[in-house]
């Protein structure tokens, strides 16, 4: 919080790790073109999807974190920093792209359901400088709350 870089370089590493790591696990489901092109459909959808939208939800999300974690205590095991806000992040992250997928494709067949997912995660990248401007426009105006959550005893 208190460094002198800004925080858009922040948050664009951040965006950049989730989705190198994102590309970096495609490409190691490459084998479950083995199990048919469907899975391997389902698999790119959803990479393309978590690229797009959920690297961005999960930044913005990261907005709203105020636990304090110790960093001299150890990383196995360690659920400091952890509060129901993370469990309900996963309801959106997991419900959304099923739900988009069974009405695509409930109406108009089992392709449509990736390709909307895909689409949504394209539209998402397309849109992404805004929702960095909104993203970075949030941790700035809840810095302080930020850093005075954390600097409480838990």
């Amino acid at each position: 919080m208190s460094q002198s870089f800004k925080y858009r370089k922040f948050l664009e590493s951040k965006w950049f790790l989730m989705v190198t790591m994102t590309t970096i696990l495609y490409f190691l489901s490459l084998p479950y073109l083995y199990f048919g092109i469907d899975i391997f459909l389902m698999i790119t959808a959803g990479a393309i999807f978590n690229i797009g939208f959920n690297s961005l939800f999960l930044l913005y999300a990261g907005s709203f974190n105020r636990k304090r974690i110790d960093l001299t205590k150890g990383g196995f095991g360690n659920t400091q920093g952890t509060s129901a806000t993370q469990f309900l992040i996963i309801i959106p992250l997991m419900l959304f792209p099923m739900l988009l997928f069974w009405v695509f494709e409930k109406y108009l067949g089992h392709n449509f359901g990736f390709i909307a997912i895909a689409a949504v995660g394209v539209i998402c990248l397309l849109l992404k400088k805004n929702a960095m401007n909104f993203i970075e426009k949030k941790y700035i105006k809840d810095k302080y709350a930020m850093i005075n959550a954390f600097g409480k005893e838990a």
